[in-house]
């Protein structure tokens, strides 16, 4: 689960989206027209955390992102009771470190449908990151399949039990702090990653993450 975690969580595969007024015409044209929304791909936004009072006022937004955070948003066999990343915000290409506290309830096997949205803020709007040759907001046929490929899992995700490839068991998970190191930067902003994961017709596990990157 090591990868989907990675993907959907843990702060690994971001991208970026052009910092916009929010019209809904500019929301639907970026959405449509990919060639245009790839020019705005290497645009940095500033995180919300580090603009003014007047800045929200004159967007008329009053909820801004202030920290990371994470949340269950679905599913009722598998989730997170912890999940942290630090530091906070991220700084990419860098070092940081990743631990949390999951459980799953019924065994996982292939195939395991997953789905991932990301999304980018821009003028307090989440714009978002379409699928492009898989990378972005997509969905995948069997998240086992895509696991079978990773060369490595960390000590930690091993000793804890849980294990990095299908099929993944019952049982309580503690996964103490992993050091990672991100060897792409980004460009700076708020970012949503929602993941969410589907078993034989059943509704596993929905996990959405906001974060900063901050430089």
């Amino acid at each position: 689960m090591y990868r989907f975690c990675w993907v959907a969580g843990v702060a690994a595969v971001f991208v970026a989206a052009l910092a916009i007024q929010g019209s809904a015409s500019l929301r639907k044209l970026i959405e449509d027209d990919t060639e245009l929304f790839l020019n705005f791909l290497n645009n940095d936004v500033l995180p919300e955390r580090y603009r003014s009072a007047e800045y929200f006022k004159k967007i008329g937004k009053t909820l801004k992102v202030q920290a990371f955070s994470f949340k269950n948003c679905g599913g009722s066999v598998a989730g997170l009771t912890k999940l942290q990343v630090v530091p906070d915000p991220l700084a990419l290409p860098g070092n940081f470190n990743v631990s949390g506290i999951g459980y799953i309830k019924e065994g996982l096997k292939s195939p395991l449908q997953a789905s991932l949205l990301i999304h980018k803020k821009a003028a307090g709007v989440w714009v978002k990151i379409p699928c492009l040759g898989d990378f972005g907001s997509c969905d995948y046929d069997d998240l086992c399949e895509i696991l079978d490929m990773a060369s490595e899992c960390p000590d930690a995700i091993q000793k804890s039990g849980l294990g990095c490839q299908c099929p993944f068991k019952q049982g309580n998970y503690s996964i103490p702090n992993i050091n990672m190191y991100g060897s792409f930067g980004f460009p700076k902003g708020d970012y949503n990653l929602t993941g969410t994961l589907h078993y034989q017709g059943k509704y596993v596990a929905c996990l959405e993450v906001i974060l900063t990157i901050a430089a």
